[in-house]
């Protein structure tokens, strides 16, 4: 190779090197920051992993509620941190029962996300992978005839026998959680019997009926023994694997059915039930049916807590001065880092930007 030549690829590497040194100055230090997450406190953030921050967003776009933002810690402005906004300037806030009251209203969060901040509480697969001589242990107080469980965690009910598994909230998590999500697989092995799934969310009891074809009715989901919804158009048919999920949260029951919302409903909370500790507890009942149920998982919400600043009076309101926001961790043991215990945030001095994804070696994610 001639030596003009070798000057010429050595010239075009540098000013390659030049581009793309300048392009990563553009984007870390003015339109993206890219750093490492090692903190635990938003459940949609995979700990360990790298989160991407645009810098510039709220330059042109106000802040919104649950964005997930970055921002300098006003204790200590050598320390950057990341939390979530629940409330906005000028609102007054009210943290109760572990849900987010604005100017006295309940904020339900959208289901886009709330899909993302279930945290894995009950893994039965899980269990009887781990524990395979006690998991039976932990729900047959009602259907040792009525069901079998596999070494892979996979439930199967027996067509002659009527009978319930109660699966204990003390069991899956340590702290009483009202706001939980019941998901499986289920496939009617023989066209016979149904399968009933009760949960007692805020005192009322909700069952989800999935018949058979052979019963001739159509799934439906009711409070005690009023019918809420008849599914019309869906049919539990044998041999085919259906996913079912059951969301209470918000004040709010939903019903996912192979990923499609078939229902929602709203409960407005009785006042006397704001300071009871109110657990949801989860039956699995079989009526002569022959099925099969996998990825058994109880999952629960995040939970607002007053036990930062307003942990003395969970009755107070908080008034959010003007251009302030008020910050939280999703984690009800972090109030001590973010407005639960040290107030709003002034965001045009303390706040840099917002995370728009996610990133870890197997987990890759917008942020909305």
């Amino acid at each position: 190779m001639s030596t003009k030549k070798k000057k010429s690829i050595l010239s075009f590497l540098i000013q390659y090197t030049i581009i793309l040194f300048l392009i990563f100055l553009l984007v870390e230090y003015y339109l993206f920051k890219i750093i490492p997450y090692i903190e635990n406190y938003i459940p949609s953030i995979p700990q360990n992993s790298t989160v991407i921050i645009n810098k510039t967003i709220y330059k042109s776009n106000p802040i919104k509620r649950w964005n997930v933002v970055y921002l300098e810690n006003k204790n200590n402005s050598n320390q950057h941190i990341i939390r979530r906004v629940v409330g906005l300037s000028g609102e007054t806030i009210l943290l109760q029962f572990g849900e987010v009251y604005i100017d006295k209203n309940l904020i339900q969060k959208p289901s886009s996300l709330q899909k993302g901040l279930w945290t894995s509480s009950f893994d039965l697969r899980k269990i009887a992978l781990e524990k395979p001589n006690t998991a039976k242990g932990y729900f047959t107080r009602f259907g040792e005839k009525a069901w079998s469980l596999s070494v892979e965690g996979i439930l199967k009910s027996v067509a002659s026998e009527v009978g319930t598994i109660e699966f204990s909230n003390q069991i899956f998590s340590k702290k009483i959680k009202t706001d939980i999500c019941i998901s499986f697989n289920i496939i009617f092995e023989k066209d016979l019997g149904r399968i009933f799934l009760l949960a007692k969310y805020l005192g009322k009891n909700i069952i989800l009926n999935l018949p058979s074809t052979s019963i001739g009715k159509s799934p439906h989901i009711q409070e005690e023994m009023k019918i809420l919804k008849t599914f019309t158009n869906i049919q539990f048919k044998p041999g085919i694997t259906y996913k079912v999920e059951l969301w209470l949260y918000d004040q709010q029951a939903c019903v996912f059915i192979n990923d499609k919302l078939v229902f929602s409903k709203n409960w407005k909370i009785e006042k006397d039930l704001y300071h009871k500790k109110l657990s949801t507890n989860v039956y699995l009942s079989s009526q002569k049916s022959k099925v099969s149920i996998s990825n058994f998982k109880i999952k629960r919400d995040i939970s607002f807590e007053n036990e930062g600043r307003f942990g003395c009076d969970p009755d107070i309101p908080y008034k959010i001065k003007p251009d302030h926001y008020f910050l939280t961790t999703d984690n009800v043991d972090s109030a001590f880092s973010d407005s639960r215990s040290s107030g709003s945030v002034d965001g045009k001095k303390y706040i840099k930007g917002k995370v728009i994804m996610t990133l870890s070696p197997n987990f890759m994610e917008w942020i909305y």
